[in-house]
């Protein structure tokens, strides 16, 4: 693994890419998503319903203009990579 831990953000924050089905999928702690499909994308790779406590957990709203990904979540994604990606850190869903 060549990752120790998530990738620190000025601020105070942390970030994870992933690919996901040949798409990009960019998370940063408490960040709003630049696209909300995003969500669905992640929370399928994960294995988590689609619910809204589910989404309220890990896709935190803010000031009521959108959902940003929880550290919770983002340590998620981590474990799952570090168990399924290739060779090209990347994995396929």
């Amino acid at each position: 693994m060549s990752d120790v831990y998530l990738t620190y953000m000025p601020g105070g924050r942390w970030a994870i890419s992933r690919t996901i089905a040949d798409k990009s999928v960019y998370l940063i702690q408490d960040s709003y998503m630049d696209d909300e499909a995003d969500i669905y994308i992640v929370l399928q790779a994960l294995g988590i319903t689609t619910s809204l406590e589910n989404l309220n957990r890990y896709f935190s709203t803010r000031k009521g203009k959108g959902r940003c990904p929880t550290l919770e979540l983002l340590e998620l994604f981590l474990r799952i990579g570090d168990s399924t990606r290739s060779k090209d850190s990347h994995i396929g869903v």
